[in-house]
């Protein structure tokens, strides 16, 4: 269930999901978010990383944006601070990472 199915629980988004979530929420935004902002619009979506980890949520989005800076896919512009690099993501993959919660939807189907 997601928080606005219920009003006060969120969903846990893990692996490709996160990957995409992350990756989406900076494909929508014009500007560079910092992991905190990146975890803060997630959360207004409805959905929350894994709680039993031992890291803060915004620890596990800067550990996915880490890598996916590695793989050439964001730029950092800061410590803290990323942002797409264009052209980086082939079509289908930006699709999917636009349309995240249908793709998940679809997946937990």
């Amino acid at each position: 269930m997601t928080m606005s199915e219920t009003g006060n629980e969120a969903a846990e988004v893990l692996n490709i999901d996160l990957r995409r979530a992350v990756l989406g929420v900076l494909l929508h935004s014009p500007r560079p978010l910092a992991a905190a902002e990146i975890e803060t619009r997630l959360r207004s979506a409805g959905v929350r990383t894994n709680p039993r980890l031992a890291r803060s949520p915004a620890k596990v989005i800067a550990d996915v944006l880490a890598y996916q800076h590695s793989l050439g896919r964001v730029r950092r512009v800061r410590r803290g601070v990323y942002e797409i690099v264009p052209g980086s993501l082939g079509a289908s993959m930006r699709w999917r990472c636009i349309n995240w919660k249908a793709m998940r939807n679809l997946r937990s189907v």
